[in-house]
């Protein structure tokens, strides 16, 4: 599982740092919630327009996509999100 989790949120990380987020860290240490987790730095509310909700939305269907791309097979169950 560490490595699909490791493809999964390296997919969050990249696209969320060509997309212009900082990174704050990445994890794949597994918790009762999830396998892995990808921590952007947060961004002021009253920044959040529709580009910027847009990209989000980009972002988190990226650790799906990633997996897809790599093993046929991707995990998006709607727990994804951004911190």
């Amino acid at each position: 599982m560490t490595s699909r989790a490791a493809i999964h949120e390296a997919g969050h990380a990249v696209v969320g740092r060509v997309r212009g987020r900082r990174l704050r860290y990445v994890s794949i240490r597994g918790t009762d919630e999830s396998e892995g987790d990808t921590v952007f730095w947060r961004v002021d509310p009253e920044r959040a327009s529709d580009r910027f909700l847009r990209r989000e939305v980009v972002i988190s269907y990226a650790g799906s996509i990633a997996e897809e791309r790599h093993a046929g097979s991707g995990t998006f169950d709607g727990n994804d999100r951004e911190a």
